[in-house]
């Protein structure tokens, strides 16, 4: 007996991320696609700040079927305790840099400083 349904018995939405990266004080110098849909927008940089676009949804079918992927791999370049601004669909989740590059930062936890986001 299991508890719960299998992963692909409840669908996901697909979802539009309209997004932004920023650094004050600091400068995004890089990005690397992290995508395995296609239809994904290129990363633009000018300077503190990335914008993006993506595009999630679940993979039925796949190996994958219980993931919603699509990401990016920003490259910045500013002091470990420089802040970085994400917003994502007219919300912002404010940190540090050294927090979001903590090992819990990858695990999909809450950081310290990380955990919280605004409108």
């Amino acid at each position: 007996m299991r508890a719960g349904p299998f992963p692909v018995e409840l669908p996901l939405p697909s979802e539009h991320w309209q997004g932004e990266l920023a650094t004050p004080g600091g400068r995004v110098t890089g990005w690397e696609p992290c995508w395995i849909d296609w239809g994904q927008t290129p990363a633009t940089i000018e300077g503190d700040r990335a914008g993006f676009a993506l595009h999630t949804g679940q993979y039925a079918g796949t190996y994958m079927a219980d993931l919603v992927f699509n990401a990016n791999v920003f490259e910045i370049e500013a002091a470990p305790e420089g802040m970085a601004l994400l917003y994502l669909n007219g919300k912002c989740l404010e940190s540090t840099l050294a927090d979001l590059s903590a090992p819990a930062a990858y695990c999909g936890t809450t950081t310290k400083r990380s955990g919280m986001w605004r409108r």
